[in-house]
């Protein structure tokens, strides 16, 4: 394992999709500026030289890899997340097997990356596409990431759980995290909390600052100004404390 080597993601996250930033970064400043975010990621790598950011595989298979390489080697002592819920068709939508070779592939050429994988839905489907995945001869990540989509606190507390008792042998990150209905959200939030507070996972990122498709879990509107549920975030300001703020470009 790696991560003797780099600072992991600590604390309450959030993720700022590209897509709202696309054609206007200051976008993350602003958002970063609001939200005091511990940490963040963006489901790309592109913003690897703003503080607190982490980057992103989004998809892991040899293409993808192949792109990605030069920005790896690059920041080679950043935490790499890799896969966005690959058991999926509508996400990255990458069979185990390929996802295995894959990262086979980067152990080869960087064996001292660090990595977090695979980016799984906490469901069965998710779970059965890991453990294929393993099956494949799936190389082990220094860190574990996972989403969670979930209905109240007692049931984010339940599901870390089950993920300490199954795969505790590495840090836990949730790297996308919300509650699965509108009325859930600051229950789900509350357990975040918890979880963080007493040590069961290493950091974890709301979904989201702002989805113009889901806009439920938002944090900021679109102008960037705070919802009722983003003043919940910000209001906890303790698990907010190891984010830097950005230098503005």
């Amino acid at each position: 394992m790696t991560t003797a080597r780099v600072a992991l993601p600590t604390g309450f996250g959030v993720g700022i999709p590209w897509q709202r930033a696309e054609n206007e970064p200051a976008w993350y400043y602003d958002a970063l500026d609001r939200l005091h975010p511990a940490w963040w990621h963006n489901w790309k790598y592109d913003r690897t030289g703003m503080a607190g950011y982490y980057p992103m595989l989004w998809r892991t298979d040899m293409e993808s890899l192949a792109a990605a390489l030069p920005t790896m080697r690059e920041y080679a002592d950043r935490l790499w997340l890799l896969g966005n819920e690959p058991e999926r068709v509508q996400q990255s939508n990458t069979e185990p097997h390929t996802f295995a070779a894959t990262v086979q592939a980067l152990r080869a050429v960087m064996p001292e990356l660090p990595i977090a994988l695979p980016g799984i839905l906490w469901n069965d489907e998710g779970r059965a596409w890991l453990a294929e995945y393993k099956a494949a001869g799936g190389p082990l990540p220094d860190v574990w990431h996972f989403h969670i989509y979930c209905y109240s606190a007692d049931q984010v507390w339940s599901i870390v759980d089950h993920m300490r008792s199954a795969y505790g042998d590495r840090p836990i990150i949730i790297s996308e995290i919300a509650g699965a209905v509108d009325d859930a959200n600051e229950d789900v939030m509350r357990g975040v909390r918890r979880a963080l507070a007493d040590g069961r996972i290493q950091a974890a990122a709301w979904f989201s600052a702002y989805d113009e498709v889901w806009p439920d879990p938002n944090l900021l509107t679109d102008n960037c100004t705070l919802t009722r549920l983003g003043d919940v975030y910000i209001a906890e300001p303790e698990l907010h404390t190891t984010y830097i703020p950005a230098v503005h470009a």
